[in-house]
């Protein structure tokens, strides 16, 4: 498989096209503003210009080769990036929405990680489309692989937002899942934020169930101490959350 445009065209040739108003807005993320461009699709646009979506398509394209459940990418030209338009909740909406299914939910999102880092990666590290950032493994590891990157289709689930995408340690990948199920800011306030930091302990417990907890909770001590837990957008509140759990998982830690 061509890993560079495994889309099947030249590089561009469609995504190039797309206006500065390509269709109605649909969705806003940290970096990208997703846009329907009508044929069941959609396009994302990075908001500044010199981030590529390149890359990104790529790996997409591979992993849904290799079974993985993408979005079908049709088209990538710089920022902009053309792939199937995806149907369905998100995975924490449906939790919010149906909270008896929060021992579920970490059940399928354990399962997601899990064949994620079963896949080989033998092709991906040949071919050097990805970088290699997250200790000495040998993983495919998404690196933002948490219940909002989960679409529910009718079809299952479906990963998006493959930006981070890198080579290492899996247990990097669970670790940010915890950093942030630790550090987040619950919404809500009084009685029902309480109830969701409750229903936030069910899903943790049942999605750290499937994994080694020591090793995760020494790569979330590994992604911190190396400036890599990913909390560029935390606010006050919670790296000071991150820090008590830090030093909670130090003192457990010490008597292993």
């Amino acid at each position: 498989m061509n890993l560079v445009l495994s889309w099947g065209r030249a590089a561009g040739s469609y995504a190039r096209r797309m206006s500065d108003t390509p269709g109605p807005l649909i969705g806003v993320g940290r970096s990208a503003d997703v846009y329907d461009i009508g044929g069941g699709r959609v396009l994302r646009r990075y908001r500044l210009a010199h981030l590529s979506a390149e890359r990104e398509a790529a790996v997409m394209s591979w992993m849904g080769a290799a079974g993985y459940p993408v979005p079908k990418v049709h088209d990538a030209s710089g920022a902009d990036l053309v792939m199937d338009r995806i149907e369905g909740p998100t995975l924490l909406k449906t939790m919010g929405d149906r909270p008896w299914t929060l021992w579920s939910a970490g059940g399928l999102l354990a399962d997601l990680h899990q064949r994620l880092h079963a896949i080989d990666a033998t092709e991906l590290i040949a071919a050097d489309v990805v970088g290699r950032t997250t200790g000495a493994g040998a993983q495919i590891v998404h690196l933002d692989l948490h219940p909002d990157n989960v679409i529910l289709t009718a079809d299952g689930p479906v990963v998006i937002d493959w930006a981070n995408v890198a080579i290492g340690d899996g247990n990097a990948d669970m670790a940010y899942v915890w950093i942030i199920l630790e550090s987040a800011t619950l919404p809500g306030t009084g009685p029902r934020r309480a109830l969701n930091a409750v229903g936030r302990r069910v899903f943790t417990t049942s999605f750290l169930r499937h994994f080694d907890r020591d090793e995760v909770a020494d790569a979330v001590l590994w992604l911190v101490e190396e400036g890599a837990a990913g909390v560029r957008n935390f606010d006050a509140t919670e790296l000071g959350r991150l820090d008590e759990f830090v030093l909670a998982l130090k003192a457990a830690q010490a008597v292993r």
